[in-house]
């Protein structure tokens, strides 16, 4: 009896053996990279949910949406060699996309003027966000809270989930020329930033109904007495002490902080005590600034070098450490030992400039943890870098418009240049040290090379969303870097 039970338990300790063997073989294994690519019904810039979906400023209309017909009116454009031609003034809209390339739903929104939308987001439930500008008598909301407006040319509205109906559309204040951005916390506030009237950026705070203005900020040299939330400005202060530039992004951090980055070319922006970069350094620098969820800033800082910087994203993690990337031309833009590119690598297909940038600054504004160049196109729309996203790891994800030479890694789902223009999304972890990198080019969807990176959101299993444009389209791709010591085919010379 107790042979028999020593020969099981021998039979069984063999079969655990065998299955960890088994286990830790599979785990070896290499996993192959993988592009999958999908065809989208409609093109621009991209916003994706937490599922994949994809949302865009404008395309095809669909039954039961919010608004189905145009708001009318007559505009016109100018068409060579007649001169201006009358046409019917353009509305703004919102499309769903679902991840296989079907319309989810399709709205438009606006008047009998031009109307168009210049960004979006999306809340956790599917709520569509937009701002956007507007030639005036534009279709608020009972519960707006500037339902009608002689002045101003700026709006912003809410989509419900299901594309049905406008929770609520609402004018700016006149304090805002143009809309370049939004963002929303977790109560569902809106954040906007653009550029006033008088060329100085502002930041407005939307409740999540519609209709109040939380605050208005003008992130402007003032007195101080005159710098506070909720700020309407006298004529006179319009005119005098303002810092010139314009917000062009901006997010929310977990504690509940706008943080919205720009240009700037004036050398008295607002910076606070401690800030990292105190002075202007060349003709365009960036600026980053935070403000407290009641409107005051906590800090703000120039980062840039002798040329001409511009951010194109932001975003933040859960430690609150602020992510910023975009384009550059100088060639002593402020980067860290150790970094991917801690030195500009120009190409003989670049006019001589670096292109792009990406850097991690503390969350207290104060240091760089690190700054890399991200050599990408230094020339045409798609200049430096255009898209990010960042994971919960802080791990950074970079995409944009590149050319030959660029480093792509081993792990690459397609790692050779084809000869035209190429896009590129590059993987940092959390050091800002080459993690992947990967072309996104040679795609049978796509006749000719890539011409823009549109949207990137890093999804929860490890794969990246992109959505990229050449020819006319947008196409959306799941990314997969491989895994396991996997490595890429060679590339065919291009001679």
């Amino acid at each position: 009896m107790l042979d028999q039970t020593l020969r099981e338990s021998a039979r069984l300790i063999g079969v655990v053996l065998t299955l960890s063997g088994l286990s830790a073989t599979v785990r070896s294994q290499p996993i192959p990279a993988s592009m999958t690519t999908v065809s989208q019904p409609t093109s621009g810039s991209a916003v994706f949910d937490a599922s994949g979906n994809t949302y865009y400023l404008g395309g095809a209309v669909t039954s039961g949406a919010a608004q189905t017909q145009p708001g009318g009116g007559s505009c016109t454009i100018e068409a060579y060699p007649v001169g201006l031609v009358p046409v019917a003034c353009p509305d703004a809209g919102v499309v769903k996309v679902d991840p296989a390339g079907n319309v989810v739903y399709g709205t438009l929104l606006g008047g009998p003027t031009a109307d168009s939308g210049s960004a979006l987001a999306v809340d956790s439930a599917g709520s569509v966000f937009i701002t956007g500008s507007t030639g005036g008598q534009f279709p608020t909301t009972p519960n707006a809270a500037i339902p009608a407006s002689a002045t101003s040319r700026t709006f912003a509205a809410r989509l419900s989930p299901d594309g049905s109906a406008f929770l609520y559309s609402t004018y700016l204040p006149d304090t805002a020329a143009t809309a370049a951005a939004i963002a929303i916390d977790s109560q569902d506030n809106a954040y906007i930033t653009g550029q006033s009237p008088t060329g100085v950026p502002y930041v407005i705070k939307l409740s999540p109904d519609g209709s109040e203005i939380l605050y208005d900020v003008f992130l402007a040299l003032m007195p101080p007495e005159v710098h506070r939330p909720a700020l309407r400005f006298t004529a006179a202060e319009r005119g005098a002490n303002l810092a010139s530039g314009e917000g062009t992004a901006i997010t929310i951090d977990p504690a509940g902080n706008a943080v919205v980055v720009g240009l700037t070319s004036s050398p008295d922006f607002p910076v606070t005590s401690g800030a990292l970069q105190p002075k202007l350094a060349g003709r365009q620098n960036i600026f980053v600034v935070k403000l407290d969820p009641t409107g005051e800033i906590t800090y703000a800082t120039y980062v840039g070098g002798s040329g001409a910087d511009t951010p194109a994203a932001v975003q933040t993690d859960s430690a609150e450490n602020i992510y910023v990337a975009g384009a550059t031309n100088s060639l002593d833009f402020p980067t860290t030992p150790g970094a991917f590119e801690p030195t500009p690598v120009l190409q003989s297909w670049s006019q001589g400039y670096p292109g792009g940038f990406a850097f991690k600054m503390a969350a207290s504004g104060s240091a760089l943890v690190w700054s890399t160049y991200v050599m990408s196109a230094d020339q045409g729309l798609a200049t430096g870098v255009t898209e990010m996203a960042v994971s919960p790891s802080g791990d950074v994800y970079l995409g944009g418009i590149t050319g030959s030479g660029f480093p792509v890694t081993p792990s690459a789902p397609e790692a050779c240049y084809s000869g035209d223009s190429a896009g590129f999304l590059l993987h940092l972890d959390s050091q800002g040290s080459l993690a992947d990198a990967t072309y996104l080019t040679a795609n049978p969807l796509l006749a000719d090379g890539v011409n823009f990176v549109y949207g990137l959101a890093a999804a929860t299993d490890g794969s990246v969303w992109v959505v990229w444009h050449s020819s006319g389209n947008n196409v959306a791709s799941t990314i997969r870097f491989g895994s396991n010591g996997w490595t890429a085919a060679a590339c065919p010379s291009l001679n």
